[in-house]
């Protein structure tokens, strides 16, 4: 990583930008100081604007203060978001949250039918260690659920999700029954789940070979009523199915397609053109949560559609509502952090507080005991 004092004079370079200054002028004031941006190229800056998604707040800031999103344009764009965020701590890799894009792909696989179902994220089993990845609850019984994964349901359905990451062998899978069998024991009365109205369900992208390997030699008979989805007809308390999602229809089962980091170009391309086609606020909010977690673990994928021309402009265009969705928690947020790092900046470059205060006043419009708390914080 450069030193601190050029990352402080990125950041500065940042702040004239904000402060109404050219792009081309913030370079310059970039190169003066001793950083060229021209010779990171298209793909560095494509790679560190795939990792500025994961971390929006400081782009919201800045969309909020200049009062539109992407008015310069593609190229602009990447020039304007690299200059605030070059090797700071946006550059930070953090680990892909697969569950929650498992719970959000789940709620617009059974979308038809959500209104008819209860979703029971990360559901406790009398302790918090034991914990049901999802719970999906009928509210009716005769309730018939438009997606063959459903088919099995019965009115409590568990539903523990491993990530392309996760193994799921043998011990996982009694481990999941096991859950179903508290699940049914912590009943409010004696029996108030039947152990007839349970089932199990196991998602993987990946087939686990070894599994069902056991599952031959041990003499469990598996059956494949459709694509990818496997039941397990016998030795087992409750009706259990294992889904592998790498054999799903691509078209019908999207969703949890997107759950893989070996997505192909053609099929971000198929799964953006669907998020762009929803219309309900919750479909939009469940997609934002798939579509975070695939393009972070495809960023190679992202990259070449940025480095694409005639798709850039198309691809931005696709995430802005998505990006919109975290105006209001990012603004705040982002505001915060952006007053931590003038606050800093200005410290290293020698001003005393009183300028320091002045500065921040005028340029986040604090009140003089805001800004005074703000020194005292940071």
């Amino acid at each position: 990583m450069k030193n601190k004092r050029q990352h402080n004079i990125l950041i500065l370079s940042g702040l004239l930008v904000l402060s109404g200054c050219s792009v081309s002028n913030a370079r310059s004031q970039s190169s003066d100081n001793g950083i060229d941006i021209e010779p990171w190229g298209r793909k560095k800056i494509s790679a560190l604007i795939m990792n500025f998604w994961r971390n929006m707040n400081e782009l919201w800031r800045i969309c909020h203060i200049r009062g539109r999103l992407y008015g310069a344009g593609c190229n602009d764009l990447m020039i304007y978001v690299i200059i605030l965020i070059y090797e700071g701590d946006y550059m930070k890799d953090t680990k892909i949250q697969w569950h929650p894009g498992f719970v959000a792909a789940m709620n617009l696989e059974f979308a038809k039918d959500r209104e008819s179902l209860i979703f029971e994220k990360e559901y406790n089993l009398n302790t918090k260690p034991l914990e049901i990845d999802l719970l999906v609850i009928k509210k009716e019984a005769t309730v018939r659920i438009d997606n063959e994964i459903g088919s099995l349901f019965r009115g409590h359905n568990i539903m523990e999700y491993k990530s392309p990451e996760d193994a799921l062998d043998i011990d996982d899978f009694y481990k999941t029954g096991a859950y179903a069998s508290l699940y049914k024991a912590y009943g409010e009365t004696t029996d108030a789940v039947r152990a007839d109205d349970v089932t199990v369900s196991l998602v993987r992208e990946a087939k686990p070979e070894g599994l069902f390997r056991y599952f031959r030699e041990h003499g469990y008979r598996v059956s494949s009523p459709y694509s990818g989805i496997y039941y397990i007809e016998d030795k087992v308390l409750f009706p259990t199915q294992i889904v592998v999602t790498g054999e799903l229809d691509e078209i019908s089962h999207i969703w949890l397609g997107a759950l893989t980091g070996r997505m192909q170009k053609q099929g971000m391309v198929k799964l953006l053109e669907q998020v762009e086609r929803l219309s309900e606020k919750a479909d939009k909010e469940f997609a934002d949560s798939v579509l975070e977690v695939s393009i972070g673990a495809n960023k190679k994928v992202v990259e070449e559609l940025i480095g694409d021309g005639s798709m850039c402009q198309a691809l931005m265009e696709i995430m802005e509502p998505q990006l919109l969705l975290r105006e209001k928690e990012g603004i705040k947020e982002g505001i915060k952090k952006g007053i931590q790092g003038t606050v800093d900046t200005l410290k290293e470059f020698g001003h005393g507080e009183p300028e320091i205060k002045k500065a921040i006043m005028n340029r986040y419009a604090l009140s003089e005991e805001e800004a005074e708390g703000y020194l005292r914080r940071y």
